[in-house]
């Protein structure tokens, strides 16, 4: 079973600490609470990087237009989601900052250890998927962190008019003939830390391709392994049969795509804008397919308070701002995909990309526990060895992802 936080547990946690204020709880989409103006404030936030510019453009239009309420971006995180944890729970920690954009699996770690505050949602107004990684358990609208943009797993396919494509990551390998490298997926392991999620997800991906129960609706693995055997034979047939083009990140990924001209890539959507903007001579001309998968996991960031911060109810006046319906759009536009409905119904990317609001629809998260990177430190050991070596999974995985998850 996933763990669980409640709110007594949290209040438990920051009470002992003596850092738990009343604006834990304020004021977030749905308009609950007073609008505060605090004169000279300076909201600290901390994210990854943003190739698109569209987060660094909405902090300079709140900073022109909130004048006693500024946001300091924090120098972003360029080195994947294992570098962007370990910053982020250093600042969490010693209270270096205000608001922290999480990989939406680092959320229940961090809520566990008491280092952000639950805030309240209109969940109605956003994609349910959106909202698994953080809901707090028991309550209807409280969460531990607002999802500021979202992803899943796509399948980009060339030459669209050109007669049938597949439509499946098992489809493809099906259709694809020995040597023919025609598939681009993040799939090297052992290759460093931002190898290591980029491989977990395509690993997951690739297993739900053949057992779409491999993982439940929490993301949490079977632990059959004959299951898990006969779901990942065809991946590690594949690369043996050099039908993959294994690159380590999603960004090398759209480059070897963009250069080799390779017709079929598991890539996040917003791959699809950055390969127009780099004049791919496919997408450019309307030839290149991004469709679902028939299960793609569930990616994206979510905002959070630091439950140390001062300025809590100032950071969830930001937070409504940059998920509000004007921002998400704006997310949309550079190529995101969005976290609220409205913003997914205005979007052009129903029209570049028809199926991804399905598709986050139907995606699945990775296990929402607070030992995920243990989890993943699992599949990307023993799934990788299986792969780099030809070594068959056994009884040690299984073991591995029980233990990792209790």
């Amino acid at each position: 079973m996933p763990t669980r936080y409640s709110r007594r547990s949290f209040l438990t946690g920051v009470l002992a600490c003596g850092t738990f204020s009343a604006a834990a709880a304020y004021l977030l989409p749905g308009g609950q609470g007073p609008v505060l103006v605090t004169p000279d404030v300076t909201l600290k936030l901390m994210s990854g990087e943003d190739l698109t510019g569209v987060r660094d453009a909405l902090i300079k239009e709140w900073n022109d237009t909130h004048p006693h309420i500024q946001v300091d971006t924090v120098a972003a995180i360029a080195t994947g989601t294992t570098d962007e944890r370990a910053a982020m729970l250093g600042s969490a920690e010693s209270g270096t900052a205000d608001i922290i954009n999480l990989d939406v699996i680092h959320v229940p770690e961090f809520a566990a250890k008491g280092l952000i505050a639950p805030i309240r949602l209109d969940a109605s107004r956003f994609v349910d998927a959106t909202l698994r990684t953080s809901r707090v358990f028991g309550e209807r609208d409280r969460f531990w962190a607002a999802p500021f943009n979202t992803d899943v797993g796509m399948l980009f396919v060339r030459n669209r008019n050109s007669g049938p494509a597949a439509n499946s990551l098992a489809a493809v390998f099906d259709a694809l003939t020995p040597d023919s490298h025609q598939f681009v997926g993040q799939l090297v392991p052992g290759s460093g830390t931002q190898a290591r999620e980029p491989f977990v997800v395509n690993v997951l991906e690739h297993a739900l391709a053949h057992d779409v129960a491999i993982l439940d609706a929490n993301g949490q693995p079977s632990l059959d392994l004959a299951r898990w055997q006969a779901a990942l034979l065809p991946l590690r047939a594949a690369v043996a049969a050099g039908k993959v083009t294994a690159t380590a990140t999603e960004d090398e990924s759209r480059d070897v795509f963009l250069q080799s001209k390779y017709r079929y890539m598991r890539n996040w959507p917003v791959k699809y804008q950055e390969l127009r903007a780099r004049q791919d001579s496919d997408a450019v001309a309307g030839e290149l397919l991004v469709t679902k998968l028939p299960r793609g996991i569930l990616g994206g960031a979510s905002l959070a308070v630091v439950a140390t911060s001062r300025y809590q109810r100032e950071a969830a006046q930001l937070i409504e701002f940059l998920t509000g319906p004007d921002a998400q759009r704006r997310i949309a536009q550079a190529g995101f995909a969005p976290t609220r409905t409205d913003a997914f119904a205005a979007s052009s990317l129903q029209v570049d990309i028809p199926g991804l609001r399905d598709a986050v629809d139907i995606s699945l998260p990775r296990p929402i526990h607070r030992n995920y990177l243990q989890f993943s430190s699992v599949v990307y050991d023993r799934v990788g060895d299986m792969i780099a070596n030809d070594t068959p999974l056994t009884k040690d995985f299984i073991d591995d992802m029980r233990a990792a998850l209790a």
